[in-house]
């Protein structure tokens, strides 16, 4: 419980800045604010370009029904500079009708009458200051009898009045000034008072001139709508004027291709005003819209992904009929110097004529019943609050599981995070056509990644110097690390666990002081220490202390160890290695022959800083700690380097024991067996096998009281393997006339030790 607190209060940082985070997300998808709205606007733009450009299909069919007859600079190489003449533009109508074209559709305004050379020269002979007595009154009436076959508005007029073509003309909403005439208003089949609606309104207009408005069929405005950066990513469909809806170009197109005379629009009421969400041709055809009439334009591709078809190819006659027959012409401009070309999301050097084509390939693919995905992308009403929950629901997910998670798992984490997100919004735009917003959820979770993993390293790294500060002296850095990288809480409060304990002492250190000055004392005293304290280090020992020619050291703290007894254990016996391999050195070097006695305990201990208020330690205590510091002393009596207790013993088969004895220590009353490894189970030759079997075969016959069995085979031991003391002391010993007869009865094979 007390670990859980810790680790909570820890993370409790984190988890409040990753609210702060998330709420200010929210702010910032919702804030109306120009300053952060152009920020959000900017982010949502760039997102949403890279999606469609990420998404769009690597190869693009032409569109069967719909072609642009472009006025491009081949076109005007052949045929001369823009504009061209009106009995010119009447003579390509004639032709793309003569090619099979349903409907032509014009992204161009005829916004002024043509210049007549007739009427021209008739002027200039008239407004002459010269008496015009001279001039032949025949002459002049023949001119203006000839006017009519100059006039190229007249003839496209003509033109116009038997075929379906569709003029293109310009609305304005900041300038009041009109000209010519925007041709017919929509036919609507539910009409309403569109002045609470919230589509846009224009006060002016650029028309065509009326003579060639009247005798056209249709009509539609070619306004771009950019967004703020100047990228067209909307169309608007739907303009009010003096109380009439007026229709885009591709949309009125639409209507004459379709045989459609009128049109609904489906509604919602927003507060006071009226919302057009969909223009609806049938039940079946429904083109989304937002309340402002705009329609997202559904790019099929980059530029030029629908036929393109010199005009000056139609003049001429060069155009295969295939391309043309039964389909929807545009016809505009893709020459830089005409000043058409359009930014897009797709690319920003895109003919404008083609976003309209885009604009109503998209309308014919809406009615198309076989059609699996909208036709249309569309940002419904409901997806401001779904944008809301998905924005709290990522938020809260990972401000509650990143603080409780390393940093490896929080990079993982906060990765599959933003897939999941991207993976989300692209599916809903493939599948569903759905805008969604992703820029700001992305952003936020970089935020609480990058929070977290901050505030992880900064915890880390206090953590890190308060750990060396605390447990420098007594464990190795890579421990520390180890520590660092665990979830438990470590500090120097007082602790009770399993633990196993060291005892190492130097064998006859007061005679060997006797010998050196203090000056060579302490240098023989750092090179043993030295090498001894890197092995504990390096088996995950804790150092305790040192006192005099003494090693204290433990296992199983500060960091939990399973394997304390077992790394103990090796420890122990590599300083007895190492103590063979640094003796010949330090002999050569003039230090006296050293030898060591270690004693080890496992069971119970208490661990944590302990001492008073001006000196304290990081220690255990208890009296298995005591146990383990008798079990040293005992070695010298056993003749052996090592003894463990049982407790220690217990489970390791990595390691080959003898049972030296059944022994009950000076201050305790329980028994203990005591142990001494003999070596590794992977270093352990057949004949050391069989000595320790023969051997335990003895210690069983002497705890049995069959003396003369035990006798014989501990001499046998001797014989065989060598003098070795713990033999001796079971012969010479313990096995005595005089021992034997002093046991009681119920004697269980304990030897009590009188001293420590």
């Amino acid at each position: 419980m007390r670990m859980t607190k810790i680790i909570f209060k820890r993370r409790i940082i984190p988890m409040l800045i990753g609210m702060v985070v998330v709420v200010l997300t929210l702010f910032f998808q919702q804030s109306q604010f120009p300053f952060v709205q152009g920020l959000r606007d900017r982010m949502d733009w760039l997102a949403y370009d890279l999606r469609l450009q990420q998404t769009l299909p690597k190869q693009i069919e032409k569109h069967p029904e719909i072609v642009v007859i472009d006025v491009d600079d081949q076109s005007l190489k052949d045929e001369g500079r823009w504009p061209w003449p009106r009995a010119k533009i009447a003579r390509l109508v004639d032709k793309l009708t003569e090619y099979g074209v349903i409907v032509t559709a014009f992204d161009i305004v005829f916004a002024e009458p043509e210049d007549n050379v007739a009427n021209t020269l008739v002027k200039k002979i008239t407004s002459s200051n010269e008496d015009f007595d001279g001039v032949n009154e025949d002459f002049l009436y023949n001119i203006e009898t000839m006017a009519l076959a100059f006039d190229g508005d007249l003839a496209l007029s003509r033109t116009l009045a038997d075929k379906d073509v569709v003029l293109g003309y310009a609305f304005k909403q900041g300038n009041e000034l009109r000209t010519g005439s925007p041709g017919q208003p929509l036919k609507i089949k539910n009409p309403f008072d569109y002045s609470n609606s919230l589509l846009p309104k224009a006060v002016g207009f650029a028309g065509n001139i009326k003579m060639l408005q009247r005798k056209a069929r249709g009509s539609g405005f070619f306004n771009a709508a950019p967004d703020a950066d100047g990228v067209i990513r909307r169309s608007k469909l739907l303009f009010q004027l003096d109380g009439e809806i007026y229709p885009a170009l591709a949309l009125d197109v639409a209507r004459k291709y379709l045989f459609t005379e009128e049109v609904e629009l489906v509604t919602s009421e927003i507060g006071d005003s009226i919302s057009v969400e969909h223009i609806k041709f049938t039940d079946d055809m429904l083109i989304p819209v937002n309340g402002k009439g705009e329609v997202i334009i559904p790019y099929r591709g980059g530029p030029y992904s629908f036929h393109y078809i010199p005009a000056s190819d139609v003049l001429n006659g060069r155009t295969p009929r295939e391309l043309l027959e039964a389909k929807v012409a545009f016809v505009g401009t893709s020459a830089i110097g005409l000043g058409d070309i359009k930014p897009t999301p797709v690319s920003i050097y895109y003919p404008g004529v083609e976003v309209h084509a885009n604009i109503l390939a998209g309308i014919l693919a809406a009615g198309d019943p076989t059609r699996t995905t909208p036709a249309f992308p569309s940002e419904p009403q409901w997806a401001d609050g779904l944008n809301v929950v998905i924005t709290v629901v990522v938020g809260l997910t990972l401000l509650l599981v990143l603080p409780f998670s390393s940093p490896l798992i929080s990079v993982i984490i906060t990765l599959l995070m933003a897939t999941g997100l991207v993976y989300g919004n692209v599916w809903a735009w493939t599948e569903q056509k759905f805008v969604l917003t992703i820029a700001s959820p992305l952003l936020m979770i970089g935020l609480l990644a990058s929070v977290n993993l901050a505030y992880g390293y900064l915890l880390e790294s206090q953590g890190k110097k308060k750990l060396k500060d605390q447990f420098g002296s007594y464990v190795p850095p890579e421990l520390v690390d180890q520590m660092m990288s665990s979830n438990e809480g470590f500090g120097f409060d007082g602790d009770k666990r399993e633990m196993t304990v060291l005892f190492a002492d130097i064998r006859s250190f007061t005679s060997i002081s006797e010998k050196l000055t203090p000056t060579e004392l302490k240098d023989m005293l750092n090179k043993f220490f030295t090498p001894m304290t890197e092995i504990i280090f390096n088996t995950q020992g804790t150092i305790d202390k040192y006192v005099g020619d003494m090693i204290m050291a433990f296992w199983g703290a500060p960091l939990q160890d399973d394997d304390h007894a077992k790394h103990a254990i090796e420890g122990a016996l590599r300083m007895l290695e190492k103590v063979e391999e640094i003796k010949p050195k330090m002999m050569d070097e003039g230090f006296p022959e050293i030898n060591l006695g270690v004693g080890l305990n496992t069971g119970s201990m208490n661990v944590g800083n302990m001492g008073s208020e001006f000196r304290r330690a990081y220690t255990v205590l208890g009296d298995n700690v005591n146990l383990g510091s008798r079990l040293e002393g005992l070695t010298k009596q056993y003749g052996v380097k090592l003894i463990v207790g049982e407790t220690t013993r217990e489970g390791q088969t990595d390691f080959l024991f003898r049972n030296l004895d059944r022994v009950r220590v000076k201050g305790k009353d329980e028994p203990v067996e005591i142990y001494e490894p003999v070596c590794r189970t992977a270093d352990a030759t057949d004949e050391i096998r069989a000595e320790l079997d023969q051997y335990h075969q003895a210690l069983e016959a002497y705890r049995s009281q069959k003396w003369d069995e035990a006798r014989a085979i501990f001499t046998s031991l001797k014989e065989t393997y060598g003098e070795r003391f713990v033999y001796d002391m079971y012969l010479k010993d313990r096995m005595t006339t005089t021992n034997e007869a002093m046991l009681t009865a119920d004697w269980d094979g304990v030897f009590t030790h009188t001293t420590k």
